[in-house]
């Protein structure tokens, strides 16, 4: 008997559904291999130690319920930008958290109001910083983390870290 057709159309089979098998896992498997790589820069402790000396500084010489009760309690919806912040009109002190920034490598930074730790995603564009990573980073913590003031930063090098922040309330 002349059974070379059967086995062609065998070998034809099980090639494709071999190769079918390999292309699923393959993008299951390097889907997995990104998320790994991109939570392995996430919240590193020398970059959590870095961020604690920022929010050291922000209580020693700045007026956090500036921060807190700012515009940002008018607008909760909002990520607040803190690169630039105001220490009581004094330049020096300015001056100094600029270049503490700089020297610690932070691109970016800002504070977080509780509704966006607090899980309520239903307005994802409202999280959006332009910047796509730093958007994940922050649903990744939205997750994670439940306080209700942070500050999160990104580092030069595509490193994030972010830290609780305490109100302070004056007497």
């Amino acid at each position: 008997m002349n059974n070379r057709g059967i086995a062609i159309l065998e070998s034809v089979i099980v090639t494709s559904t071999v190769i079918v098998m390999f292309t699923v896992m393959y993008t299951y498997v390097s889907q997995l291999i990104s998320n790994y790589n991109a939570r392995n820069k996430y919240d590193l402790v020398e970059n959590t130690y870095k961020l604690n000396n920022i929010r050291a500084y922000i209580y020693s010489y700045g007026n956090i319920n500036d921060i807190i009760y700012g515009d940002v309690m008018l607008n909760p919806r909002t990520i607040t930008s803190i690169k630039n912040l105001n220490f009581n009109n004094n330049t020096k002190y300015n001056n100094i958290y600029i270049d503490m920034l700089d020297d610690m490598n932070v691109e970016r930074i800002y504070f977080i109001y509780s509704e966006y730790i607090d899980g309520d995603l239903t307005n994802e564009s409202e999280l959006s910083t332009g910047d796509n990573n730093f958007d994940k980073y922050i649903k990744y913590i939205t997750n994670k983390y439940r306080y209700k003031y942070r500050i999160v930063a990104k580092f030069k090098d595509n490193e994030y870290a972010q830290i609780k922040l305490w109100e302070v309330v004056s007497s």
